[in-house]
């Protein structure tokens, strides 16, 4: 089909069918089979096909349940190129909507190739409310992936951390790690670090912040931070006795080398 979809309206009282590569609002999906009309007598098949078509235009589906649905379709593996579509819709039925834009955003930063664009949907998610802190710190995690070392800690500093998930917990440690890297952002990282222990302990962050005042000399903390990571689940493989019982032992050795400790008194027989 090499028409204009204007010719393609003139035309179809004529045709049983037509293929393209035409799309437009009220598309499911980009690659589809269905009428280029409700009114429509010919089918349209895209080159590319696959099944659903017209969710909000034809089906007159609202953003809320267009949302619902691809929420619904995270559930489902190999869906997130049908997820984010949906999401799309949602966002031009509604696109003021903070949400929508920030977890299209989350979608698209799981794929290396979209990060970029989870990028734009973070940015575009606070343009519209510039006190959200989930778009702010998925921004600070996605910069954290793309080496703006500086710009990510800057945005972590900002966000509360109280309503994180364990799964948003588990991002942030790993966007930490990365930022680590950077030996002069290491006091700055020690206290993002403390305020995550605070506003949303976990083992993971204990263990976390351990590690970190290692290279900072601060030794007894490290300790303090061991073992609570280890209170607070013995059993876990992030938080087991083997991984702070070795933050332990080297902060006590450090320690008694620069004679900042005393060692421990010798067990009596």
């Amino acid at each position: 089909n090499v028409e204009s979809v204007a010719t393609d309206f003139i035309i179809d009282p004529w045709l049983r069918y037509l293929s393209g590569t035409y799309s437009g609002q009220g598309q499911g999906f980009r690659t589809s089979i269905g009428y280029l009309t409700p009114d429509a007598k010919m089918m349209y098949f895209n080159l590319n096909m696959r099944s659903e078509f017209t969710l909000m235009g034809y089906l007159g589906m609202t953003a809320e349940e267009t949302y619902e649905q691809a929420i619904a379709l995270l559930a489902e593996p190999g869906k997130r190129a049908e997820v984010v579509e949906l999401l799309s819709e949602a966002i031009t039925l509604q696109p003021d909507n903070v949400e929508y834009w920030c977890k299209r955003g989350e979608i698209r930063m799981e794929n290396y190739h979209w990060q970029r664009s989870a990028l734009e949907d973070f940015e575009h998610a606070l343009s519209i409310d510039p006190d959200a802190w989930r778009p702010l710190f998925f921004r600070g995690l996605v910069k954290a992936k793309f080496g703006m070392t500086t710009s990510a800690v800057k945005d972590l500093e900002a966000v509360t951390f109280e309503f994180l998930t364990p799964i948003d917990v588990g991002k942030l440690v790993g966007a930490l790690l990365a930022l680590r890297q950077k030996l002069d952002l290491l006091p700055r990282l020690a206290d993002i670090l403390r305020r995550l222990c605070d506003e949303n302990p976990s083992p993971q962050a204990f263990a976390m912040l351990a590690e970190q005042c290692l290279p900072l000399e601060r030794y007894q903390e490290a300790i303090d931070a061991a073992t609570k990571s280890v209170e607070l689940d013995p059993t876990s493989t992030i938080s087991g006795r083997s991984v702070p019982s070795r933050f332990i032992r080297s902060a006590s050795m450090s320690s008694m080398c620069c004679g900042r400790m005393s060692p421990p008194p010798s067990p009596t027989m």
